[in-house]
């Protein structure tokens, strides 16, 4: 097979015209690995994507000191595709499983191509806008996970937002780049210099990063500095500078950068720079808005996934303090801005024999009671100990107190202090059966107004210590800790 077929046959580049192929096939080049050989390493900085020629590769992921086999990767896919968009870190290591040829294709070749051919641009973002389109659809089946009791409200409204800003963003991201291909069009129509093209990559390139980093302010300095804009390229006789100003302030551009504008280029190209570059800015930052709220689903589902044990045996090695984390994820809803979560982990403490998810269920109960008895403001505050072959977990807030008279109940099925509708009392009940019945633990509440602890003591190994000998009440109260 010819080499522009082969990349012709590249889902990521199959929309791109015969032109465009050529031109990736001369600034692409061939790369060669040996077996065992590392192509690249998760972690490092990569801006190079790799299309398998001949051979096959494995991908690998670490976790937990040991390196996972995530897929076998062969002729005709590509690897480390989205390094040719953004430069970023890699978030595998690829390594070749056989003699492997790759055509290696660099960030810097695919801007002059993209830079080069408006098809190209096209052609590139609606692949990118379909493969984020289709992630979208995934992600958002996974809220579906989220049918988890006092969790679903959260959890849904914690993918609403990131979910929304995809939406949006994909939705709006089409007409935007038909405008920016129109006015790309524009500005190819004219001839400059060398000095007005370095000008205009230099121009590119702050474009570039401030809409992928924006200019942080508050709204009355943003809307002063769309007004300042606004009347310069008015007075310069810029069309639509109204719509533009909003755009540029994004990345708050200089008055001699104008002035130098306007010394290198006559007006009619002023007019058709500036054009661009606002349709740039208006891309760039769509393109930044989806990726993030895709990572924030990403990073909830994530959370999700560990704190339900999905795919794994019900009894394992748990890490508690990545559990509780995810719990704090999942109920981040409910952590509003006036209540202060401190976490005083041991990081002495080991991996524990537990059901992970129902431990998780177990912190799950406890942060809720304690967020609900601070009614969004107070401190929460978790505090982890090893003693011995034992590990102790306090959750403690500094809310209303627990009255002398409910206390002794509060472990007891359908026993609630909250009002109708707002609790079942089953979560101690259940909470307790899971620390003392299925992991031989203990647990106990210590209260007074202005300080609650919840206090549970398992082994690292429920399954080989032996029952009675939890030190739980040999341990000082909250109130006598130093």
């Amino acid at each position: 097979m010819e080499r522009s077929d082969f990349i012709k046959s590249v889902d990521l580049f199959s929309k791109l015209n015969k032109s465009d192929i050529n031109q990736l096939c001369s600034i692409s080049e061939d790369v060669f690995y040996s077996p065992g050989e590392v192509i690249f390493q998760e972690g490092e900085l990569s801006n190079t994507a790799y299309i398998i020629q001949e051979g096959q590769v494995e991908v690998f992921k670490s976790h937990e000191g040991r390196n996972i086999l995530l897929a076998v990767r062969s002729v005709g896919e590509i690897v480390g595709e989205s390094s040719i968009f953004e430069e970023k870190h890699q978030e595998s290591t690829v390594i070749a499983r056989s003699d492997v040829k790759v055509i290696s294709i660099n960030k810097d070749q695919m801007d002059k191509l993209i830079e080069m051919s408006p098809h190209a641009s096209r052609a590139m973002f609606q692949t990118v806008l379909s493969r984020l389109r289709s992630r979208q659809a995934l992600l958002q089946q996974s809220e579906k996970m989220a049918q988890l009791g006092t969790l679903s409200a959260g959890l849904a409204h914690e993918l609403n937002n990131p979910s929304s800003a995809v939406s949006s963003g994909t939705s709006q991201m089409s007409k935007a780049m038909d405008k920016l291909l129109i006015s790309q069009s524009e500005i190819q129509d004219h001839t400059y210099i060398d000095t007005q093209n370095k000008y205009l990559s230099e121009l590119v390139k702050i474009v570039k990063k401030g809409a992928t980093n924006p200019f942080e302010m508050d709204s009355i300095t943003q809307s002063d500095l769309e007004e300042q804009i606004e009347n310069y390229l008015e007075e310069k006789g810029i069309d639509n500078s109204w719509e533009y100003a909003p755009l540029l302030a994004y990345i708050n551009p200089t008055r001699a950068q104008f002035e130098k504008l306007s010394s290198l280029f006559d007006m009619n190209e002023i007019n058709h720079i500036i054009a661009y570059l606002s349709n740039l800015v208006a891309v760039y930052s769509l393109f930044n808005e989806v990726n993030q709220g895709a990572e924030r689903i990403s990073s909830i589902v994530r959370a999700l996934k560990e704190y339900s044990y999905l795919d794994q045996a019900p009894v394992g090695e748990i890490d508690l303090h990545q559990g509780i984390n995810n719990t704090l994820v999942i109920l981040r809803n409910k952590l509003t801005k006036g209540i202060i979560i401190t976490k005083d982990y041991d990081k002495t403490i080991p991996k524990v024999e537990a059901y992970g998810s129902e431990l998780n269920q177990v912190w799950t109960n406890l942060i809720d009671n304690a967020v609900y008895a601070l009614n969004e403001e107070g401190e929460l505050i978790i505090r982890t100990r090893l003693i011995g072959d034992w590990v102790t977990i306090e959750i403690i807030d500094n809310g209303p107190g627990i009255p002398e008279a409910v206390k002794n109940k509060i472990f007891n099925p359908f026993f609630t202090t909250k009002p109708p509708g707002k609790g079942s009392g089953l979560g101690l009940d259940i909470t307790y059966n899971i620390i003392v019945n299925k992991h031989k633990g203990d647990i106990k509440v210590f209260s007074k107004p202005g300080n609650t602890c919840f206090r549970i003591t398992i082994p690292v190994n429920f399954e080989t210590i032996r029952t009675g000998s939890s030190p739980s009440d040999f341990i000082l109260r909250p109130s006598d800790d130093k």
